[in-house]
């Protein structure tokens, strides 16, 4: 019975792919794979072979399904089109012709979205809300974090002393990949329950507080917090051949101008998922998706 009512919901959903990078092809991909009907918008230069509409034609077309890039769109509404001619501009939709069950898919819900929720009733689903798609975004993030350091560095990470700022899901990812390769890592964070995580799976861990007392240590520098905790300070006593990669989301957690003035290698890569992974990070947004359309019993619905 589950089987046929999965197969009625591809039958009867239209779902149109809206903006953004390599990693919504792939998502679009997996769902065709899946069963599902798909219309692509905004990849117009993309050179995978994909059923892509004209941009302009959002405006003549009604789906069940509209998913944005994880980034989302503009306050204006407009979504970014990498791989397109030119973006894409939200209130084009005709919004006032989808069904009551229409659902828009994105990272996060900002002004704009959420007006086009009380105005027209459709609902918002915020990915990175999703403890699930936050976990399993971790891995790439890790990989590629690891990637960037071996290629901007002249040590190997074995050995190496390595410092990973905060123990959420990334920096926890991180952490146990650093040491499955034998990096000597340091976890550092404000929060209790995070250094007792740590300390249970064998990795140092400090207090944030104590990171201006420590850093002249460090070889390589994670941060994964998005908050400014690499202040000019820190930054005074880190040592000139440190490599200090910033993963959080915007603004960061490196003050870049002070490190850059005071010539430190700071690497700013938030998003890296779609950068280095983009197939997979794709898959898995789409994995999330299917569970949340399919019957997942922690679906979230603005």
């Amino acid at each position: 019975m589950e089987s046929d009512k999965n197969e009625a919901i591809k039958q009867d959903t239209k779902m149109a792919v809206v903006g953004g990078d390599a990693r919504q092809v792939y998502l679009g991909k997996y769902l065709i794979k899946k069963g599902y009907d798909v219309d692509f918008y905004g990849f117009d230069q993309c050179e995978e072979k994909i059923n892509c509409s004209r941009t302009e034609e959002i405006s003549n077309a009604v789906y069940q399904i509209y998913i944005l890039p994880i980034q989302g769109c503009s306050e204006e509404g407009i979504v970014r089109c990498e791989l397109g001619k030119e973006d894409i501009f939200l209130e084009e939709i005709p919004f006032e012709k989808l069904p009551p069950d229409t659902r828009i898919f994105a990272g996060k819900a900002n002004d704009f979205l959420k007006k086009i929720h009380s105005r027209y009733g459709v609902s918002i689903h915020e990915l990175l809300n999703r403890e699930d798609f936050a976990v399993y975004n971790s891995i790439p993030t890790a990989e590629g974090a690891i990637s960037i350091a071996m290629k901007h560095t002249n040590i190997t990470l074995h050995g190496a002393e390595v410092f990973v700022l905060g123990y959420g899901r990334v920096g926890t990812t991180l952490a146990r990949m650093l040491q499955g390769i034998g990096s000597r890592v340091t976890v550092f964070s404000k929060e209790s329950y995070e250094l007792a995580r740590a300390y249970e799976t064998g990795v140092r861990s400090e207090k944030l507080s104590c990171l201006h007392n420590e850093v002249d240590k460090a070889d390589i520098i994670f941060n994964t917090i998005p908050a400014r905790v690499v202040d000019k300070e820190i930054l005074e006593r880190v040592r000139r051949d440190t490599l200090i990669i910033d993963l959080a989301s915007s603004p960061g957690g490196v003050n870049v101008d002070t490190a850059e003035k005071m010539r430190l290698k700071v690497l700013k890569v938030p998003g890296l998922p779609g950068k280095v992974a983009p197939q997979t990070a794709g898959e898995i947004t789409g994995r999330i998706i299917l569970e949340i359309l399919e019957g997942s019993n922690n679906e979230f619905e603005r």
